[in-house]
């Protein structure tokens, strides 16, 4: 399926649409390809990779993401200290078996990846805020990866 959008590069169109792969509702994801423009290369932004065995307890964490519909915002701490996993295993408002963690998000982070600070790598997604006890809770990068791999993505 294809999906129109416009996406922006300074005050150059880079993309109009984008091609669906896959979605999972249940774990507040779905994963889009980008039909970027012939001439286009975007190779200059990097890429983030991912760790396959997911977030570890107690390493220090960051979001990356457009909180509140603002361009380009970090995440990185909670009450003056830096963001932190708390539980490997954690059954949040939004669903069983995620992670949780310390760290100040607001509305429309979901979505946005979790990376670890010292490895720079991603753990997982960011998809509940407002959970007990302070925390927020994310998808493992592992469970996505099992789910991609379920539609053969």
């Amino acid at each position: 399926a294809r999906v129109e959008h416009i996406v922006l590069e300074g005050h150059r169109i880079v993309a109009t649409s984008a091609t669906f792969l896959a979605t999972s509702p249940s774990s507040d994801f779905t994963l889009v390809k980008l039909n970027v423009k012939d001439g286009v290369d975007l190779a200059k932004y990097g890429y983030l990779q991912v760790r396959l065995d997911g977030p570890k307890l107690n390493e220090t964490i960051h979001i990356l993401g457009h909180a509140a519909a603002w361009p380009k915002r970090f995440a990185v701490t909670t009450l003056g200290g830096p963001g932190t996993v708390t539980s490997t295993s954690f059954q949040s408002l939004c669903q069983a078996d995620e992670f949780a963690y310390r760290l100040d998000t607001q509305g429309g982070n979901s979505g946005s990846p979790v990376v670890s600070t010292d490895e720079n790598v991603v753990v997982g997604i960011h998809n509940c805020g407002g959970c007990p006890d302070g925390d927020n809770a994310g998808i493992k990068i592992n469970n996505v990866f099992d789910i991609l791999k379920a539609q053969n993505i």
